[in-house]
């Protein structure tokens, strides 16, 4: 992969790893929120 894709991937992780503390998620669900979201965010971004 190039760098470019690398850094996008860390940048669409970290806006990702906010979503659940915006959304006052239980600190326990947030690891799996985060997981389901890069997951869906992969997939959106294959097509």
């Amino acid at each position: 992969m190039s760098p470019l894709r690398e850094s996008m991937r860390a940048r669409i992780k970290v806006t990702v790893k906010r979503i659940p503390i915006k959304y006052r998620y239980l600190p326990d669900l947030q690891e799996d929120a985060v997981k389901t979201m890069l997951a869906q965010a992969e997939l959106f971004c294959a097509e």
